[in-house]
Parts: structure tokens; sequence; C-alpha cells
């Protein structure tokens, strides 16, 4: 678990985040990677960076996409975590530039990778889930079926949205939101890192405030705690975030738990006693 405090005027804040991922009960190999870091820069602002990619495809190839993708973007971005003195606020638009950026790098990195392997590794690819959190804005770049949520005051709000053909057909009145869990097409990603020698990355920023709950999981367990308001009840949990992922991820690994489980949560906390 981390936290990074932040000082907002006169008030301190702080960011707690933990991450877990599970193989789940059926796989042995899991092709999940998770990421989480805070610090705070030289004026006193927390800024966190929290990592989802979960390999697509069987064997080992998804398994070596998502690390891939882990290691490049976290490289890319590490200098966020500088803090020395004199380290400045990073320009918000240079920022978002830098969150696609860093993704578009493991797209071409995944590529190189699969030419190099390509007996061994064909149509390596990966969802990636990435949320920059600078103050109290959250900045992210999405693309595949990993979800970012975000629980305010009891309520809990999708950011995200999937690439995948059963959100397509929910987006297309087809389906339900709540049947795109279930629907046989759900595993068939419209959108990957490393499938194709450009990728198309959705950026969204979002304003955070004290009390907030950011959660980034893999559809190992939105699809087993894919009911909104059951999903707000546990995140509203009052419990540190590392008791929060476990509890999160015991939940969806007792309900399925035939595919790989992770979770990552930021909580943005005002300091008793400030």
């Amino acid at each position: 678990m981390q936290t990074a405090m932040i000082a907002e005027r006169e008030r301190t804040l702080e960011i707690e985040s933990a991450a877990l991922t599970d193989p789940g009960s059926e796989r042995d190999l899991n092709q999940d990677v998770v990421f989480h870091q805070t610090s705070y820069t030289g004026q006193g602002e927390a800024v966190g960076l929290f990592l989802v990619c979960d390999g697509v495809g069987g064997h080992r190839g998804g398994e070596i996409a998502s690390r891939i993708a882990a290691d490049t973007i976290t490289g890319d971005l590490a200098d966020l975590f500088s803090s020395q003195k004199g380290h400045t606020r990073p320009v918000t638009p240079v920022l978002a530039r830098r969150v696609v950026s860093a993704i578009r790098h493991a797209n071409d990195e995944i590529q190189q990778y699969a030419q190099k392997h390509a007996d061994r590794t064909p149509n390596l690819g990966t969802t990636v889930t990435l949320v920059v959190i600078l103050g109290q804005t959250a900045y992210g770049g999405h693309v595949g079926d990993c979800r970012v949520y975000l629980w305010r005051k009891g309520r809990v709000n999708q950011i995200t949205q999937d690439h995948s053909l059963a959100a397509q057909l929910a987006r297309e009145g087809i389906i339900d939101e709540i049947e795109i869990a279930e629907h046989p097409r759900s595993n068939v990603i419209l959108r990957a890192v490393g499938h194709e020698a450009d990728v198309k990355v959705d950026v969204f920023e979002h304003p955070l405030e004290p009390g907030d709950k950011l959660l980034l999981c893999s559809d190992g367990l939105w699809k087993s705690l894919s009911n909104p308001a059951d999903l707000a009840r546990w995140l509203g949990q009052p419990m540190a975030a590392a008791d929060l992922c476990r509890q999160l991820v015991a939940e969806a690994k007792t309900r399925d738990g035939s595919d790989n489980i992770s979770a990552i949560v930021a909580s943005l906390n005002k300091v008793t006693g400030c």
C-alpha cells in the first residue's frame, strides 16, 4: 500500500492506493499485470500512476504482451515521481499527450517483439487502462475492456468504455448494459495494444473530490461484480485500500474465478485533524 500527501490550499489530502492480482480458480497463468505508485511534486501536489494490463490471447502470448506494455509505460512515465527540489508541476496538455504517447510506445514495442518471435508468439496483444492522478484530477488512457470506476458519496460510475463486441451491442441498443458481462461475445476485444501498427487510445480527464475512490480492474473482476449498486456497496466499505482490494478479488473469485482477477484502489482522503 502506498500513500502520498498533497497540500491543497488550507487542507491536506492524501492518496492511498493498493493493487492485487490473482490468477483465479481455473488458470495457472496470470496474464494480468498491475502497477501503482504515488509520490508528490515539489509544490506538494500528489501524483499517482495506476495501471492494469490484461493480456489478450492464449498460452504465453498475452502474458508477454501485458508485461511489455506495463514495463514500457511505467518506464516512460517514471520521471513523474521525481521528488527532487524544484520539480515542477507537469503541464496538463503535456501530461495528457504523454499518457497517449506511452501507450503508443507500448504498442510499438509489442509489435517489434511479435515480429521477432512470429513463430512462437503470433498475434500478441493486451488491454491497457492507465490513470495518472495529479492534484485533484485524474487523467487517463484506455484501450480494451479493463475498467475505471469512480465511487463518490455512495454511487459508482464507470468512466471508461469497453472496446468489446458485447459493449458495442449495448451502445447500439441491441442488448442492455447489464447483459455485457454474461454475453457470449463479451470476450471479443475490438481494440487492443499490439494488434495493429497503430492504436487508438481513449483519453479522459475527470475532477476528483476528497472522499472519492477510483477502482481500476480487469474483466475478471467487473464481470463478477457487474451490478453497479453491488459494486458501490463494496467500494463504500470504510476500509484501507489494501483490504478493499483483497475483499473485491476474493468476492470475484468466489462468484466466478474462471479468469484472472485484478484490482487497484486509489482513495483521495482528507487527513484527520487537518
